[in-house]
């Protein structure tokens, strides 16, 4: 059978839950962990009074069993993994944003004004098509 602390250092969760879940809290929960950063008074008061809170010794630091109870309290001293989204994804994300859009849609009338023209042997809305669909090709590739 796994320790209580085996499974927390394999990335289980402790007794209570896992606390620092942010993506359930969104914008509320880093705002309310900012607030809480202001109430620490562990850099102003004295040494021997912040040693006396952690329950820990100058000399030979924390116990090993205040260590293992400290880990189930407040869970493994490690940060949170951050989701990752895959390149083509960002790179997608950088040539579909407003602007980018309004010029594809401008690049894409242009070819279909070529397609409509009368004069068959006039090459500007084709060229203009090309141009805006390289630019907006351009400035996405360099976005990403």
């Amino acid at each position: 059978m796994m320790s209580e602390l085996d499974r927390l250092a394999k990335g289980g969760k402790g007794k209570g839950g896992d606390k620092k879940d942010t993506k359930k809290g969104g914008m509320s929960a880093a705002i309310s962990g900012t607030e809480n950063i202001r109430k620490w008074t562990e850099h102003v008061i004295p040494l021997e009074e912040l040693v006396e809170q952690l329950n820990s010794d100058l000399k030979q630091g924390m116990s090993k069993q205040a260590a293992e109870q400290r880990i189930l309290k407040e869970g493994v001293n490690e940060l949170s993994e951050k989701d990752v989204v895959p390149w083509y994804c960002v790179f997608l994300h950088e040539l579909t944003g407003f602007f980018s859009l309004l010029l594809w849609f401008g690049s894409a009338l242009c070819f279909v004004g070529q397609i409509m023209i009368e004069d068959k042997d006039d090459k500007s809305y084709l060229y203009l098509g090309i141009v805006l669909a390289l630019v907006t090709f351009l400035t996405g590739v360099f976005s990403y």
